[in-house]
């Protein structure tokens, strides 16, 4: 149990460490959103890349503590909501890879 909750703080930190060391500074303005109709849609600094990890981040620490709170009364509700978090996180990992990949090519 205590893996499940601390797991998607390390797929939070991946996110993190992913955006800001692989994205290049030098592409200057950094796509933010890509739309298959429309393309390149939103153009911004390499601080708004970090918004999505960053939400990402309060929504772990929320999830987390709501986990830690309820794993005496339902354990079961409990490792829904980790199961969800992990989930979640995993999606931002994907974005964050995405956004290397657009960013460089």
């Amino acid at each position: 149990m205590k893996y499940l909750i601390a797991f998607p703080f390390l797929l939070n930190f991946a996110a993190w460490v992913l955006i800001l060391f692989f994205v290049p500074a030098a592409n200057f303005p950094f796509i933010v959103k890509y739309n298959i109709f429309v393309g390149k849609d939103i153009f911004d600094t390499k601080l708004s890349l970090l918004s999505l990890p960053a939400l990402g981040l309060i929504i772990a620490l929320i999830n987390g503590i709501l986990a830690l709170s309820l794993k005496k009364t339902s354990k079961e509700f409990s490792l829904m909501i980790s199961g969800i978090t992990c989930f979640f996180e995993a999606l931002i990992v994907l974005y964050a890879w995405i956004a290397i990949f657009i960013n460089t090519y």
